[in-house]
């Protein structure tokens, strides 16, 4: 539910906000980030390739400065490269419900009383 959010959120910064946006999962990267996960998760974790960050880099730059990347839309790249769209994600009805949501969060966040 939170990466549907996050396309959805992203899907509509362009017109909402006007700017690009891209949303980038660059897959299994070699970091130090699971140290502190269980030694299960990272033996899991660990049966997937992996990449270097040098590699990771080099291909989100390659994505920024490439001019084929339309400015007044969202878009979406993974390890194998750039991609469409997802349906439901391009549902302009799906993202201004989900804008809707949020502002009430945000709303209800802001007014509701502090804890004494």
């Amino acid at each position: 539910q939170a990466q549907t959010a996050n396309d959805l959120l992203m899907a509509a910064a362009p017109a909402r906000y006007g700017v690009a946006a891209m949303g980038y999962g660059p897959g299994n990267v070699r970091t130090g980030i699971l140290r502190a996960q269980p030694t299960w998760f990272r033996l899991l974790v660990g049966l997937f390739p992996k990449r270097e960050p040098a590699q990771v880099a080099a291909q989100l730059l390659g994505l920024l400065t490439d001019d084929a990347w339309r400015s007044d839309a969202a878009g979406w790249a993974g390890r194998s490269g750039r991609f469409g769209i997802a349906a439901h994600v391009a549902d302009e009805r799906r993202q201004r419900a989900l804008l809707a949501v949020s502002e009430e969060l945000r709303r209800r966040a802001v007014t509701a009383p502090l804890p004494s």
